[in-house]
């Protein structure tokens, strides 16, 4: 007999303790008993639901099971109830069966996407069953060509589709030569997507750091020639490598027609990371010097990592992955072990590295013992290699600025010992130091200059406006005169994309930073690119009236703009959305933004090429209704 168990909640009441009674009876009797298979009632007032214990399973060890084998009711009695969030089985060469029952409450129909959220998986087959008869076969994995998925994502997602009342059962055959888990979700379009965006801001965050710490390192290197900063660059192009294919980016971006490659990248990108971490160990500590015998150890764990980089691409996928993971760990273990002997050695540019190894080794901890199923898998073991490797790049970073303080104090020193003896050596020894700090300000100034500046227009970044408009806010607050911000943004700019081609958009994204910019004519005034074809205008010292003048005039400018390309001109109009706010009262820099926002939304809504104000509180929603409009 089946129960129906509603996600959110599971009500226990007098039938459930009348059909415990016979269970009881079974066990008592020291006969076999299995629990009733739950029902998962979608409801969608929630819209996203964990379906981790309301799963069961079967291992089909041989891997010689069909989808009419399992759905018999020998085999449906074999079937367990998962007891975890997140069903784990580690490294195993059996095929697992899952199952999970759908049904739809409501009287409409619904659609639905489960998500098994572990990229690496090999093949997963699918099957949609109702009332003993398959309707449906999707296919999904690493092992599959991007192109063949159904639903075009870095996760494996399947839709479900449910009438009024319906109810099917989803069977997932499971096969992988990976560490075999499924954290499997179910949830509405518009939740998944709201989740898969709040995953993308971070993720994207993650590989932003991780990309911002390379061309940082680089450009040091370039500038001082000091090789810790080329081995520290080498770690970080094969950590953010692996980290992409683990993600599945790589195999959506990078190489989604060779999921062969792909599914050898993981283990293979490990290798090479590790290659880069252990030399630059060695390198940053002075180990041969500092202790002899871990430097001995560390040729040997570089020996190990390099037998892994270049046998993944020819030994099998389980054997290499699980060498790679446990050697990875093992090397975590060596740098700080390694920090903390040199640190104890008085190596005074040994803090931040151990601090670093330490973040980066909890982080492979959390993640190995998830992975060979020692621990369930949640935020922590499931993000620990972002997180870790985060702080770790960072520490890194400070650990190499720390070593170059270090020679600052050493220059000083010796400064002061060449009053007495040695002013020669003291003069040489200046003249180099003065060299590379004239460099390394060299490079920051240009790093710094880079950071802010928007590669393609010449105009300044997100994160300069972002840091610019909290210095601005500050300054309204103290002073109490008025801050305006507009965004602007190009009317059907996808058309021009798609008619004249993405060079011609760049040119016309150019030519508005430009317009804009000429236009703007205080030089308190800040023009940045938001995103896209947004542009967003910072104005201090400016009421709502010289705004809309200001904003008319960029507008008239744009429309009157004809960009020529391969000889096509090429029209271009803008909507234009503004807020107006002396910094008081509960409002932060992101309500005169979000404001701003929903009256460029208004603009939109409205008929576009036009100017919209609107003011702190304003939704999209609420920003459809017009208030004001100029323009055409």
């Amino acid at each position: 007999m089946g129960c129906t168990v509603n996600i959110r909640s599971i009500a226990v009441t007098h039938g459930f303790l009348r059909h415990l009674l016979p269970l009881f009876a079974l066990l008592m009797l020291g006969l076999p008993g299995r629990a009733a298979a739950a029902v998962a009632a979608l409801d969608q007032k929630v819209g996203h639901f964990d379906l981790g214990t309301q799963v069961e399973y079967l291992e089909d060890v041989n891997g010689k099971l069909a989808l009419s084998d399992v759905i018999t009711p020998y085999w449906q009695q074999k079937f367990r109830a998962s007891q975890r969030a997140v069903p784990n089985f580690g490294f195993t060469q059996s095929v697992y069966w899952f199952k999970v029952t759908l049904r739809n409450p409501h009287a409409n129909a619904q659609e639905w996407f489960m998500d098994a959220h572990y990229p690496v998986l090999d093949r997963i087959d699918a099957y949609y069953v109702r009332g003993g008869e398959e309707i449906r076969h999707l296919l999904n994995g690493d092992r599959i060509p991007f192109s063949q998925r159904e639903f075009k994502h870095r996760s494996l997602v399947f839709d479900v589709e449910l009438a009024p009342g319906d109810q099917i059962d989803v069977y997932l055959r499971v096969r992988t030569d990976s560490s075999l888990q499924l954290p499997l979700h179910i949830s509405k379009p518009q939740q998944f997507f709201e989740r898969d965006q709040r995953e993308l801001y971070a993720l994207g965050l993650y590989y932003g750091v991780m990309f911002a710490m390379l061309i940082y390192n680089l450009l040091i290197y370039s500038v001082i020639r000091d090789r810790n900063y080329l081995y520290y660059t080498h770690y970080i192009v094969g950590y953010a490598l692996f980290q992409l294919s683990l993600n599945g980016f790589a195999l959506q971006y990078l190489w989604p027609d060779y999921p062969a490659w792909g599914n050898v990248a993981t283990p293979f990108f490990i290798g090479v990371a590790f290659l880069g971490a252990v030399t630059f160990a060695r390198s940053f500590l002075q180990l041969k010097t500092q202790a002899p015998n871990l430097d001995l150890l560390g040729k040997i764990l570089w020996s190990i990592f390099l037998f892994v980089t270049v046998g993944s691409l020819f030994l099998s996928y389980s054997l290499m992955i699980q060498i790679a993971t446990a050697t990875a760990l093992a090397a975590a273990f060596y740098e700080f072990v390694s920090g903390l002997m040199v640190w104890r050695g008085q190596l005074r540019q040994a803090r931040y590295f151990l601090l670093a190894w330490t973040a980066l080794l909890l982080g492979i901890v959390m993640y190995a013992l998830k992975t060979f199923n020692i621990v369930p898998a949640n935020f922590a073991t499931e993000y620990g290699l972002q997180i870790g490797s985060t702080m770790e790049v960072i520490l890194l970073s400070f650990a190499l600025a720390h070593r170059m303080k270090i020679l600052q104090s050493d220059y000083t020193r010796i400064q002061e010992e060449a009053k007495n003896q040695l002013e020669q050596r003291v003069l040489q020894r200046t003249s180099e130091l003065d060299d590379t700090l004239r460099k390394l300000s060299d490079a920051n100034s240009k790093l710094r200059s880079l950071n802010f500046t928007d590669g393609l227009t010449g105009v300044r970044n997100r994160k300069y406006f972002d840091q610019k408009i909290r210095k601005e806010w500050e300054r309204a607050q103290r002073g109490g005169y008025f801050l305006t911000v507009m965004l602007i943004d190009l009317d059907h700019f996808k058309k021009i994309n798609d008619t004249y081609g993405h060079q011609a958009g760049d040119l016309c994204l150019k030519s508005v930073a430009s317009t804009v910019q000429s236009t703007l004519k205080r030089p308190c005034d800040v023009v940045a690119r938001y995103g896209g074809e947004e542009f967003v205008v910072i104005l201090p010292l400016t009421d709502e009236a010289g705004a809309m003048h200001i904003a008319e005039g960029i507008r008239q400018e744009i429309a009157a703009l004809q960009v020529s390309y391969e000889g096509w001109s090429i029209p271009l109009t803008a909507s234009l959305g503004l807020c107006t706010i002396a910094p008081k009262g509960p409002y932060k820099p992101a309500d005169v933004v979000a404001a701003a926002d929903a009256a460029l939304y208004r603009a939109k809504h409205n008929g576009r090429n036009q100017v919209q104000a609107g003011k702190p509180g304003d939704t999209p929603l609420a920003a459809a209704k017009p208030v004001s409009v100029t323009g055409h």
